[in-house]
């Protein structure tokens, strides 16, 4: 009997096992075959402005600021001002004291290197970010960009009636307006720090030049305001020529110009 009751509950147990083993088997199978579900991650969202300071420009002691918003998933609208206040060139001493063949005459490097410089720039753009969303990543902006530049130096000549070499003043006024294209990336990091380095952007526009200086041309011969305007041509960089009046230096043109931002950076703070 007791064998009997020892083999039955064995018997039972081995049902049981396998039907356990049965069921892990089939479970497994059906939830092998189960698309595994995606995890959704979590998308960084970026802060709505940025201020930025112009890094690059103070080495050429210009100061930069630009407030760049938001405007959608994808795009942003920028605004920025460089002003430079009036100051020596950055090759000034190269030229006054170069010994080197630069192919310009004496009397233009003298001008160069006498020259004091002041600019100012408004640029308004429009940003396309290639990532997943503004303000971070690659760029593709379109910008319109109002460039003044006024440019004041010192030239010699000398006088019918006065044997002693004078000095004038001239004063070269450039303003530009135009529009181009700019790559750039801009990092956002985790601190609301952010990094705009953008590449070479090329741009096109109208130039007007204004060249003036007072002096009396009573007494200054044909022959030296010749040799005068040409030593002055390099400097607003266009083969043009110069006019003389009455008062001195009067001459205005326009014409169409290519420029360029060169490669920079930007530092700044999202919010």
């Amino acid at each position: 009997m007791k064998v009997r009751y020892l083999l039955l509950i064995v018997f039972t147990l081995g049902n049981m096992i396998a039907s356990a083993q049965s069921y892990r088997n089939d479970a497994s199978k059906k939830y092998s075959a189960m698309p595994r579900s995606k995890k959704k991650i979590k998308e960084k969202i970026y802060k709505d402005n940025v201020v930025k300071l112009n890094l690059s420009g103070l080495i050429i002691k210009s100061v930069g600021l630009q407030y760049e918003r938001k405007t959608s998933r994808k795009t942003s609208f920028a605004l920025g001002v460089i002003y430079r206040p009036k100051s020596s060139w950055f090759l000034s001493k190269f030229f006054d004291t170069t010994t080197l063949s630069t192919g310009y005459s004496q009397e233009t490097k003298s001008m160069l290197a006498s020259s004091k410089y002041r600019s100012f720039m408004v640029t308004p753009e429009f940003k396309y970010y290639l990532g997943r969303q503004a303000p971070h990543g690659l760029y593709l902006s379109a910008f319109l960009r109002y460039k003044s530049d006024r440019t004041d130096f010192n030239y010699h000549y000398y006088e019918d009636i006065n044997p002693n070499q004078q000095i004038g003043l001239a004063s070269l006024k450039e303003t530009m307006i135009g529009g181009g294209i700019l790559f750039g990336y801009q990092l956002v990091t985790s601190k609301r720090l952010t990094i705009d380095f953008w590449f070479v952007g090329p741009w096109i526009g109208n130039r007007h030049v204004n060249l003036s200086s007072k002096v009396n041309t009573a007494n200054i011969s044909e022959l030296q305001q010749k040799f005068i305007a040409q030593d002055m041509k390099p400097l607003f960089g266009k083969e043009h020529e110069i006019y003389w009046d009455k008062t001195g230096i009067a001459t205005t043109f326009n014409y169409f110009d290519f420029s360029a931002r060169f490669v920079g950076i930007n530092i700044g703070y999202s919010f």
